[in-house]
């Protein structure tokens, strides 16, 4: 009977130890987390590289095949015989790659400004997932990205959406490490709706704002082929936006104005604001001149040119370099 009672005292110890280490953990993982591992957010750009545990390309200890557009965090650089490798943390796991086989987004890399914007149409021509995204920023060295957070529909209702995908570029940004900011769009009619559509974008930026969103707010102001809300009062559309952008700018907002270059020469060039213009010249180059050379409407319109700081020259991407269905920009350096 006594060796019974033994027995049970020593399970009942070995359960209020385990009882007592469960709590420990608890209160260890809640009190004292895990503190993220330092290093470089970075992306690997081959098919099936190798991780190795030691830096030496003939070893044959190899932790693990890496797939194409895998996520990596670099923590340390070491060269080993004339070969530049990364130490890196892939999914948990710890090794070494050779440095061509991974890339990350640096301040270097801005040796011209290539903006690319975005919306969520995107992900039907040409994304399938975050890690694309990433792919696409590093493997074209885009500068500045503007993604499409959303606005009034041009609709009858105007009703007011937000992009289903800004959040995959926003992380996509978020992860790399590159500046970006959000446009929207503008349908107000009327004092009572550009008065709501600065309590949208107010409320969406506090949401949203981060410490790499920091380009100016884009407000997209666009004709719709008669079937807009607005396409029947241009002749008054440049005294309504310009007061939405006195609304934004007393909120401290800074702001420029996108559209159709055509559009802006006709109707909105007095505006006082800075311009992003678009106009498709069909080439299969980044532009290296400026859009006052197109010979297009609009390019004898000093009031305009003097204020233009952006110019969106394709939305298909750009034959043989870009093959993408993207919309892409050059913009004037510091966007003045």
């Amino acid at each position: 009977m006594d060796k019974i009672n033994v027995i049970n005292k020593k399970k009942v110890i070995v359960c209020l130890v385990s009882f007592f280490l469960v709590i420990f953990l608890i209160i260890s993982i809640i009190v004292f987390p895990k503190k993220e591992e330092k290093g470089m957010n970075a992306l690997v750009v081959e098919e099936n590289v190798k991780l190795y545990s030691i830096p030496e390309e003939n070893n044959k200890k190899v932790k693990k095949n890496i797939s194409k557009n895998t996520e990596a965090k670099i923590l340390d650089v070491v060269f080993e015989d004339n070969k530049e490798w990364y130490l890196v943390n892939i999914e948990g796991y710890k090794g070494y790659i050779l440095s061509q086989n991974i890339d990350y987004y640096g301040k270097d890399k801005l040796d011209k400004i290539v903006i690319a914007d975005f919306s969520e149409h995107n992900f039907k021509d040409a994304f399938s997932s975050v890690n694309d995204v990433e792919s696409f920023l590093l493997k074209y060295d885009i500068s500045f990205v503007y993604i499409r957070a959303g606005g009034r529909g041009y609709g009858e209702k105007g009703n007011f959406y937000t992009d289903k995908k800004y959040k995959e570029f926003k992380s996509a940004c978020e992860y790399l490490g590159i500046k970006y900011g959000y446009y929207f769009l503008d349908e107000a009619l009327n004092n009572k709706e550009i008065v709501e559509e600065v309590d949208f974008i107010n409320n969406f930026m506090k949401k949203n704002k981060t410490n790499l969103s920091v380009l100016p707010i884009a407000l997209d102001v666009e004709t719709h082929d008669g079937k807009g809300r607005c396409d029947n009062i241009w002749n008054n559309r440049s005294e309504l936006v310009s007061k939405l952008i006195k609304k934004l700018e007393n909120a401290n907002y800074e702001v420029i104005l996108y559209s159709n270059a055509n559009t802006c020469n006709t109707y909105l060039s007095s505006l006082n604001t800075k311009f992003w213009l678009a106009y498709y010249p069909l080439e299969s180059f980044i532009p290296d001149y400026w859009y006052d050379k197109t010979n297009q409407p609009g390019v004898s319109n000093s009031q305009m040119m003097k204020k233009m700081i952006g110019w969106q020259f394709t939305e298909n991407g750009v034959k043989h370099v870009i093959s993408e269905n993207i919309d892409l920009s050059i913009f004037k350096k510091n966007f003045d």
